[in-house]
């Protein structure tokens, strides 16, 4: 399939309006059979630079992995056809079964090895390059220690894939789901691929990319090349890039199919309308909603003005009077349905403002002296959970917070570089394990922290739940990790997540998983 950029021209020019244009992305022949709305662009057509959530959904959707994270939370073997493991959990044999890129070539193992040893590479800067620390070396390639010959994997033909761990990784069949662990087409990369808009790599994955509408719609077709493309449903993808309160107009005019989560938020002044006409769809989400800090930029540097701040959110308000989706409080990073426990719920509470006034004597400053700015994406939600938090600081700390709305890739660039006081995160993990979450902060080089918080004691304890095998023991490791965030708070929790959307389309030819992507098999 031919990949075309559509550049938006003039509504005169044309005589059409743009908003025609930007409902009418395909011109493949056929319409597309499920249009869901997004609130921003893609941000990379890469799967090695995904990062926010818009783009990670549709490469998943492009590149498939060794294995497959389902909806119903179950690990699935995708382009593998075998996985075996050796006896000491260090050693992997992996038979590829016999798949295709969509141009028709076949995908093997030697792709992976490729896209594997591109991903440690450091000038590169991949955000999630520390997710291929599990493999032998990694980290020492990583860091220019080891030379990429030494990496853990290994080709033994087109389709054995021979890898090796540093150790015995609890949950490794899930993360060869994530976008870390899927393969480029190396031959494309090799003839100087870019993957720029204009010329996108060969898809391994149920769908392709087809045309692209910067800023205005994203269409993805069914590739047919995908081995199990009989299970997929819908010949056609179309992603119109639209505010959430517009989607919702477009539901109802039947203009859109879905409306919402993943991908998206429901505005909070619908949500009870949409209740009202049973329209509102409800999903189990392993997220969590926290407030990134700056704990390089002073005052942020002292952790009684991180705690002060924390203590003064009225969460059980926020996720009952504003969000109003079946959101929950959160004192903690790991939602409580995966850890089984949220340990700092019930810590011993201090009181802010003796915290802040503690600070400004022994600095000789006023809350009245203190200036931050909150950082947070576009978009009406964010914008509420913003004033919410606005009005919390200044009622109950006297500290004035500047709100600082930012399109999405602005919004990471400056948090990569440090360049804000706090910001409005979240987080859903790319697998079903506590170690997705608390991987994030192990260290202040992680391309996915952007706190510039670390310490020896929270990678000393990640390090030792890596190692152990024992359920119970990992959990306690993990709660500890918890109850050190929950001291230092180089992240401020704010809310475990839900999912709310509108579906008017077949149920059953889309799925949401619990981490946030969308599910086109059909079981």
């Amino acid at each position: 399939m031919k990949w075309k950029i559509i550049v938006p021209i003039a509504a005169v020019v044309l005589g059409l309006t743009c908003y025609s244009i930007m409902m009418n992305p395909i011109k493949s022949g056929r319409q597309p059979q499920m249009r869901m709305a997004i609130p921003s662009d893609i941000t990379t057509f890469d799967p090695r630079q995904a990062r926010e959530l818009t783009s990670t959904n549709l490469l998943h959707l492009v590149y498939s992995g060794l294995t497959r994270l389902a909806a119903d939370g179950n690990i699935y073997p995708e382009l593998a056809q075998s996985i075996e493991c050796s006896e000491d959990g260090v050693l992997y044999q992996i038979i590829l079964r016999d798949a295709l890129w969509s141009d028709g070539s076949p995908v093997t193992a030697e792709d992976f090895v490729y896209s594997w040893t591109s991903m440690l590479n450091k000038g590169h800067a991949f955000p999630n390059a520390h997710f291929l620390f599990w493999l032998r070396n990694g980290k020492d390639v990583y860091n220019g220690i080891q030379s990429s010959e030494r990496l853990g994997v290994r080709a033994k033909g087109d389709r054995l894939l021979e890898v090796e761990l540093e150790q015995p990784c609890p949950f490794f069949k899930e993360l060869l789901s994530t976008l870390p662990y899927v393969a480029i087409p190396k031959k494309y990369a090799l003839q100087g691929g870019t993957f720029k808009a204009a010329n996108p790599a060969p898809s391994s994955g149920p769908y392709m990319f087809l045309e692209w509408i910067p800023q205005s719609s994203i269409g993805l077709v069914k590739n047919e090349k995908y081995f199990g493309a009989s299970h997929v449903k819908y010949e056609c993808l179309d992603f119109p890039i639209v505010e959430d309160t517009t989607a919702v107009s477009m539901i109802e005019r039947h203009e859109l199919e879905w409306a919402g989560s993943p991908l998206g938020t429901l505005p909070i002044d619908v949500i009870h309308y949409l209740k009202g006409k049973n329209k509102l769809c409800t999903a189990p989400a392993l997220g969590t909603f926290f407030l990134r800090v700056n704990c390089l930029q002073s005052p942020l540097t002292d952790v009684r003005i991180r705690k002060a701040l924390s203590l003064c959110i009225d969460r059980k308000a926020l996720v009952e009077h504003v969000l109003q989706g079946g959101q929950i409080p959160a004192y903690g990073l790991v939602p409580p349905i995966m850890l089984k426990q949220n340990p700092s719920a019930d810590s011993p509470v201090e009181d802010p403002k003796s915290l802040l006034s503690d600070y400004c004597t022994e600095t000789n400053t006023s809350p009245e002296s203190i200036h931050l700015a909150l950082l947070f994406g576009a978009g009406e939600r964010s914008l509420k959970i913003a004033q919410v938090l606005q009005q919390d600081f200044k009622k109950h700390l006297g500290i004035d917070v500047e709100l600082h709305p930012c399109e999405t890739k602005q919004f990471f660039s400056k948090i990569s570089h440090l360049d804000y006081d706090i910001a409005l995160s979240n987080w859903l993990p790319d697998y079903p394990d506590p170690h997705a979450f608390y991987s994030v902060f192990e260290n202040a080089e992680n391309g996915t922290n952007n706190t510039g918080w670390e310490s020896h004691v929270y990678q000393s304890l990640l390090c030792t739940s890596n190692e152990a095998t024992d359920a119970a023991k990992r959990k306690e490791l993990f709660l500890k990790m918890e109850q050190l965030l929950a001291r230092e708070l180089p992240i401020i929790p704010l809310f475990h997540a839900s999912f709310t959307y509108i579906n008017e389309g077949s149920s059953d030819g889309i799925r949401v998983s619990p981490f946030g992507y969308i599910d086109p098999i059909q079981p």
